[in-house]
């Protein structure tokens, strides 16, 4: 969680949701979850993230997303997670229209 934070809660159908969480500066993150009734299991299926301050010189933002994941919430290492989110595979510099 980001902190000075803000929270939002959607639920897209009957076994999935989001979950977002922003800061004052604008830094914005969206996960979105599956819940696997038979297994009684959560899993991590996409992140969302635009960080502003993360410019270049030309002004433009940090966009990032990761998308298929299918993790189990339980295994995931946050730190982990967060590293190989926060590079150019899954991040590209863009400017707002």
């Amino acid at each position: 969680m980001l902190f000075d934070s803000s929270t939002s809660f959607k639920k897209i159908d009957s076994d999935s949701f989001e979950f977002g969480n922003g800061d004052h500066y604008g830094n914005h993150i969206v996960m979105f979850f599956d819940f696997d009734i038979n297994n009684k299991t959560l899993y991590l299926k996409k992140l969302k993230a635009f960080f502003p301050f993360k410019q270049d010189t030309l002004g433009r933002n940090k966009y990032c997303t990761m998308e298929n994941l299918n993790r189990d919430i339980r295994t995931i290492d946050n730190e982990k997670l967060f590293d190989e989110f926060n590079t150019d595979k899954y991040c590209e510099l863009r400017k707002d229209k």
